[in-house]
């Protein structure tokens, strides 16, 4: 299991990814869909192709998880990897051949069709003359004219992707650009748009909407501040932030997490900041940047009975003297993952990972092996089958 914490949380290496599949090839399958989801994963595609194909030179048998990468990932994903895994493109070939003719019909009428087309190979693209588009054609009983003609303009068109729009004089509907079509033609679009300026990226946490409130980037954050505020634990807790610690980034999400509605804590403990029922994310974060300052780290007249040290130090010895009943965290958000329990009530966390971030904004004292357990359940109907 010490290999799946270490994948898990990014640390490991190509040996635990080996010693993973050796001891649980479901639970190694799961856990690579896990680093490639782009909505409830980690979203990391290179890693998960680096991985992937290790696997299937191990075990041909992983080539039957080909047909759920589009879900997780994009379809792009396949064309890089019949490019790289000899042994998958005639799978690959199989699965493009089917969607597009699926898709294709589904145009006809009207409904909802994938991105096949819009990342299969262009004749003249990296990979528009390769093994993969030469199956493909074949699967389909077309030429390359009639692969252009038949399936991709028509289903590129329906799609109405922003780079089909760019070769022509049609307007753009900016507001569909995807977020990296919108990073590789900024400067097209704004030779055709002076006023256009690329949308502010979604915050996929609670870290990013702080982030982006403390870049001036905050127009939509009141929107996902909401989503996360009535999820408050309001639990007895008290966050102190070392002022040696200069990123308040951290130390901010977690007390809007985890702290009581309208009680926080920070370097300087006895000073408890409160806030309008209403108060925007934006005047939360204000006030707490402003809170994040202090001459020494003191934990002295804290009641709470968990205490959250957000720090780059060491736990000091001896031990901080704790009331009883009280727990004490001490934790390094930047450092490698790791746990260390010196005693029952002083813990020391090393690392950060947005399932992390969750556990102890809920003042947990987390398993390592529990939090990489419970995430991969949601992959639990991914299962590989030896042959």
């Amino acid at each position: 299991m010490e290999a799946f914490v270490r994948l898990f949380f990014l640390q490991g290496n190509v040996a635990d990814l080996e010693r993973a599949y050796r001891s649980d090839p479901q639970g190694t399958a799961r856990l690579l869909f896990y680093w490639r989801d782009r909505n409830n994963g980690l979203g990391r595609k290179n890693l998960f192709l680096i991985a992937f194909r290790f696997l299937v030179l191990h075990d041909s048998s992983f080539l039957q998880l080909l047909p759920l990468i589009p879900t997780y990932g994009c379809w792009k994903d396949l064309v890089v990897l019949a490019a790289t895994i000899p042994v998958a493109c005639e799978p690959i070939a199989s699965l493009f051949a089917k969607q597009l003719q699926k898709d294709q019909v589904a145009m006809r009428q009207g409904g909802y069709i994938t991105t096949a087309a819009k990342w299969f190979p262009s004749s003249h693209a990296v990979h528009g003359r390769s093994q993969l588009t030469q199956r493909v054609q074949q699967l389909l009983d077309v030429t390359e004219e009639g692969m252009r003609r038949t399936f991709l303009s028509p289903l590129r068109h329906y799609l109405q992707t922003a780079e089909r729009h760019l070769s022509t004089s049609q307007p753009i509907n900016y507001t569909k650009v995807p977020r990296l079509a919108a990073e590789r033609y900024t400067q097209t679009f704004r030779r055709r748009n002076m006023l256009w300026q690329p949308r502010v990226p979604t915050p996929r946490s609670l870290l990013d909407v702080v982030r982006n409130v403390l870049k001036c980037q905050g127009l939509e954050a009141d929107k996902y501040w909401n989503r996360y505020k009535n999820s408050a634990t309001g639990i007895d807790l008290a966050v102190v932030c070392d002022p040696r610690c200069h990123d308040p980034t951290y130390p901010i999400a977690f007390a809007l997490a985890a702290g009581k509605e309208g009680i926080y804590t920070f370097s300087d403990p006895s000073v408890r900041i409160t806030f309008p029922l209403n108060a925007s994310i934006a005047l939360r974060v204000a006030t707490l940047q402003a809170a994040h300052t202090g001459s020494q780290l003191s934990l002295t007249g804290i009641t709470a009975q968990c205490i959250v040290v957000i720090t780059t130090q060491p736990l000091p010895t001896p031990l901080p003297t704790l009331a009883q009943g009280q727990r004490l965290i001490w934790w390094h958000p930047t450092a490698p993952v790791k746990i260390h329990e010196h005693s029952e009530c002083h813990i020391e966390i090393c690392g950060f990972t947005s399932k992390l971030f969750s556990v102890l904004s809920k003042g947990h004292i987390p398993s390592l092996t529990h939090v990489v357990t419970s995430t991969l359940e949601k992959y639990s109907t991914i299962t590989v089958v030896n042959t």
